[in-house]
């Protein structure tokens, strides 16, 4: 199908591009639009508040201290294969640069994949700059680099510390770190390739959100698959030896791969083979360079078609008839209107939360960071299953220790629940973009505001945590059932303690008012209306500080709450009513103070936003 052809059948007409320019044009054009990208970023950080320049100076700390913990790791390391083998120029020590490039690679595809999702068509200047007399495969280059170029920049450093900690341990000279730069700038060329063609090629017959879908529920299955190998550690670490590991890991190395070939540059620069430099990293960067020729094949009418799809499925998806009375187009006036659960708020509190709970899902931005954390919900449920916890190093559960294990549920539904909905609060706000002029205009008033936007993260907080605390809590008793001995029924109900789950569920609800209201707070304190893609809309500062925020409050009044209970069945502790009354108090009174504090905050900064 013609491009033109496309265009019109989507209403849009014959569509608007420059004329065809040399390699000198369109490097110009890619340098103007990614400088004026990069300009804005600069300014806003230039000119931003005094505490945000400290967040960030704060997370550049962070990011020295794992980089040197990871130099450590990777030099320890090498140095212990070494020993283990009796020589200086092991060559099984390679396998510590081989794990490092292998993960480079997949971390590049998989961010070139998701990123490129984003920046190529959910970009909010998509329909200007697309219609605009600018050359589309420049506009391609240029979303597609200022959205690859700072997680590339992260993914690099990533992979350099342990090959730079391998090159100590070993005692290599100048050529291999030489060898080790030109490597990382070959490395993300192949699967920026790959994960940009294979997004446009994709979109041309299903949907983004769709993809979007299919993209998060690959991430939940690597968080799933790296938090149970996690949680096996020990069980590993009693299995296996460093010799087996070693093993393992040869024998994953595959000859055809890119990460291979620059394994194979890399240690034959060590090693002065500068023949096997010059064949593998060339073979590599010739690789790299071809699979840029369909790249730039897909970044003219393909995208632009790829992208026409996109548009027209949204379209269709908005007119779609919905199950929900007030979630359809004909019945939008039902939007305000108080039903159900949502029957005893005010209208304009529903109509916010209707939009909110409609508009929430089609970010794939904020479906990917939901289902990250709710995949480690369901590894503490498997590790339930599988390793349950126990005290004392006995297999059988202690009637003592129970409290403390039901409070542990608690508090990981907690502190999953915490992760997901604590972006929702941040993101209240900058969630309506340049559209919030539509908010300040409407018939609300700044109470309704913010009462709503924290009932769209709270309402989903509770709901969550509730389905974790039972999961968790059958969990636990099916575990505590198979060691009673006789039916596994019995022992469940045995097993159960509905009063202690009771309480943890109540700790989890109180302790979400506070979790929420420091977030909502921090949303409208500072919120950002000038996002292009949905992941601009939280900046890391803003989540540094909300991490530290509701972390230092979860952690005491969780402490003050729960400790009574978990501690209820110490024999050293009996009758200490007077300390579950003292952390009732302390953790009401604490979440009562920083919810008022919050709802302060939040009310008096939201006339303020957008000016």
């Amino acid at each position: 199908m013609a491009v033109g052809a496309t265009a019109s059948a989507a209403g849009e007409g014959d569509p608007v591009t420059a004329p065809a320019g040399g390699p000198a044009d369109f490097g110009r054009t890619v340098g103007r639009l990614m400088a004026a990208r990069w300009r804005i970023a600069w300014n806003s950080l230039r000119r931003s508040a005094r505490w945000r320049r400290v967040m960030y100076a704060v997370v550049a700390a962070a990011v020295v201290f794992l980089t040197l913990a990871s130099l450590a790791v990777s030099y320890v390391m090498t140095r212990l294969i070494v020993n283990l083998v009796g020589t200086e120029q092991a060559p099984q020590a390679d396998v510590i640069v081989a794990a490092a490039f292998t993960g480079g690679v997949m971390l590049s595809f998989m961010v070139s994949f998701t990123v490129a999702l984003a920046a190529l068509y959910l970009s909010r200047d998509l329909d200007l700059l697309l219609t605009a007399p600018i050359a589309r495969p420049a506009v391609f280059a240029s979303k597609l680099l200022g959205g690859l170029v700072p997680a590339h920049a992260v993914i690099l450093g990533v992979t350099l510390v342990p090959l730079v900690g391998h090159g100590m341990a070993m005692g290599y000279g100048r050529g291999y770190y030489l060898t080790v730069l030109a490597a990382l700038g070959v490395l993300p060329l192949l699967p920026v390739s790959i994960g940009a063609v294979a997004v446009v090629l994709i979109v041309l017959r299903v949907s983004a959100q769709r993809l979007g879908e299919v993209v998060g529920l690959i991430v939940v299955a690597m968080t799933l698959s790296l938090a149970l190998v996690a949680g096996g550690a020990r069980q590993l670490r009693e299995a296996v030896t460093l010799s087996d590991m070693v093993t393992f890991l040869e024998r994953l190395r595959a000859p055809y791969s890119p990460a291979e070939w620059l394994t194979t540059a890399v240690t034959a620069a060590g090693r002065g083979q500068w023949g096997d430099v010059a064949t593998w990293l060339g073979l590599a960067a010739v690789v790299a360079l071809v699979a840029i020729v369909p790249l730039a094949k897909v970044s003219d009418a393909v995208y632009y078609e790829s992208w026409l799809h996109m548009q027209s499925t949204a379209h269709r998806d908005l007119q779609r008839r919905s199950r929900l009375p007030w979630a359809r187009v004909e019945d939008a006036a039902a939007l305000g209107r108080p039903s159900g659960w949502f029957r005893w708020l005010a209208p304009p509190v529903v109509a916010v939360m209707r939009k909110d709970f409609r508009v929430i899902p089609r970010d794939l931005t904020s479906m990917a960071q939901v289902l990250s954390p709710l995949a480690i919900g369901v590894f503490f449920v498997l590790q339930q299953l599988l390793y349950p916890v126990r005290i004392g190093g006995s297999d059988v559960a202690h009637a003592f220790t129970t409290p403390l294990l039901v409070m542990l549920s608690g508090a990981v539904a907690t502190g999953v629940s915490a992760m997901i909905m604590s972006r929702f609060g941040l993101t209240a706000f900058s969630l309506e973009g340049k559209a919030y002029w539509l908010v300040r205009g409407a018939p609300i008033s700044r109470r309704e505001l913010v009462a709503a936007k924290f009932l769209v993260a709270y309402v989903p907080y509770v709901l969550l945590g509730t389905g974790l605390i039972a999961l968790l809590e059958l969990a636990r008793a099916f575990a505590d059932a198979r060691t009673f001995g006789g039916p596994i029924g019995a022992g469940m109900l045995r097993a159960a303690e509905p009063g202690l789950v009771a309480y943890a569920w109540f700790v989890m609800a109180v302790l979400g008012v506070g979790v929420v209201a420091i977030n909502l707070a921090i949303g409208a304190a500072r919120p950002n209306l000038r996002w292009d893609t949905p992941h601009e809309m939280l900046t890391p500062d803003v989540g540094c500080l909300s991490l530290v925020l509701y972390g230092g409050y979860s952690f005491v009044a969780g402490m003050t709450l729960a400790l009574p209970a978990a501690t209820s069945r110490f024999t050293v502790l009996r009758g200490a009513t007077p300390l579950w009354v003292l952390g009732l108090v302390l953790g009401l009174a604490l979440t009562a103070l920083v919810a008022a504090g919050a709802w302060w905050v939040a009310t008096g900064e939201v006339d303020a936003i957008g000016e």
